[in-house]
């Protein structure tokens, strides 16, 4: 435990007792662990290659009249605006002076078409920060299947002195691998969205995906029926909507947030009583304040890009048959249940840290002023890294765990909230 330093004694990088120490346990590890198993320390690895590097860009870009843009000229009297706005409000924000929970282990239960991997980049980024151990699947990207894996690359991580160990991939919550991440009870998080919500993007993204076997629908039929949609036609695939609803009960099926959370727990309430901090997707931006509140973080600490947006790209809940949206409430009634109690909890999350004399309405709204900067700096991430002479795009675990990391934090510093 320790006191979160004033934002002008740590950057939003590594802090530098850190790095060095990170450096050594990369190289041992690189030395008794095969290829295979050095997946469990690659989030620290780049949170080590990148320090030195972002210090640099803030140097060279920390005051207005120097900006580097990818926008071009025409737009920077914009960002410069929005930089202006962001440090007026950095100067006058105070947070309370709290402890911090990390480093701490956690596992970050994240379930599909959520945010999840929005968030899965800021948890991954806190780790990295920390200096906690991100463990990762031996075998491909996507998560974790059985126990025995999450062991083995857990002890990985221990072996070469880690002493935190967290999980921010996909996978179904297994109670009993819990015990492999490190000293203690590690902290235990989710992501709920509301059922329909959910549903429907899954059900569109897997239409006209690359997981169009899900719904037994062909390639051409379902991207002509969500062009139809999003032209204010009607699709006819849609009167079949149940039928491919039962048909692809894996993904976009029935409960499916219950099925991945629940753990050993039968119930909604039990299993939601589990979870030491839910986030929401319809309440994303708060969800991260009050957690950052609540464990004693700093706004530099949750800064994001957005992964996977796709808003307004699939049809809504107003585009679709009325039975096709009472099929999906009916069918889920766990999931609205867990996402009723998860309104609920941070509502009640919100009026306690309030009460503890957090600001809440200030953090939020020096929270949306730094991602303003972030957004406007780093939307095209990828010109961004060009632009400043990186040959790598450095990410927490390919991009499906966080993107424009080095170009984050720049834009945190320059917001002055680094």
């Amino acid at each position: 435990m320790t006191l979160v330093p004033q934002p002008s004694s740590r950057g939003g990088s590594c802090l530098p007792w850190t790095f060095a120490l990170v450096v050594s346990l990369f190289a041992t590890a690189m030395f008794l662990l095969g290829p295979g198993k050095q997946a469990a320390i690659q989030c620290v690895q780049s949170c080590s290659r990148q320090q030195p590097e972002t210090s640099d860009i803030v140097r060279e870009s920390s005051s207005s009249s120097n900006l580097k843009t990818s926008r071009g000229d025409a737009l920077s009297n914009n960002v410069d605006d929005v930089i202006r706005h962001a440090r007026a409000i950095a100067a006058t924000y105070i947070p309370l002076e709290t402890i911090t929970a990390f480093p701490t282990s956690f596992w970050f239960v994240k379930n599909v078409k959520v945010g999840g991997t929005t968030l899965a980049g800021v948890l991954r980024a806190i780790c990295a920060h920390y200096g906690m151990a991100c463990l990762n699947p031996l075998e491909g990207r996507i998560g974790w299947k059985k126990e025995e894996d999450i062991r083995e690359v857990a002890a990985a991580a221990l072996a070469v002195g880690f002493e935190h160990v967290t999980i921010s991939n996909h996978g179904a919550y297994i109670p009993s691998a819990a015990r492999y991440l490190g000293k203690g009870k590690p902290l235990l998080f989710t992501t709920l969205r509301h059922p329909v919500n959910r549903v429907l993007s899954a059900y569109f993204y897997n239409l006209i995906g690359s997981h169009r076997s899900h719904t037994g629908v062909p390639e051409q039929e379902g991207e002509d029926c969500v062009a139809a949609l999003q032209a204010g036609k009607k699709c006819k695939l849609l009167e079949g909507f149940e039928d491919h609803y039962v048909h692809g009960d894996g993904v976009f099926g029935r409960n499916h947030i219950f099925k991945y959370i629940h753990g050993d727990e039968k119930t909604a309430r039990d299993a939601f009583q589990q979870y030491d901090f839910v986030f929401m997707t319809e309440r994303f931006d708060e969800s991260l304040v009050l957690f950052m509140l609540k464990y004693g973080l700093a706004l530099r600490d949750i800064a994001y890009l957005k992964m996977k947006d796709r808003s307004g790209t699939y049809p809504r809940e107003e585009d679709m048959p009325k039975k096709a949206i009472d099929f999906i409430k009916e069918s889920n009634t766990l999931d609205l249940e867990l996402w009723d109690l998860a309104n609920a909890a941070l509502d009640a999350q919100r009026d306690s840290l309030s009460k503890e004399g957090h600001d809440v309405e200030g953090a939020m709204e020096a929270f949306a002023a730094m991602q303003a900067v972030v957004a406007a700096e780093c939307s095209d991430y990828e010109e961004w890294y060009e632009k400043h002479g990186f040959n790598t795009m450095l990410t927490y675990w390919g991009r499906d765990n966080g993107v424009g990391s080095r170009c984050i934090m720049h834009a945190v510093k320059l917001a002055g909230f680094g």
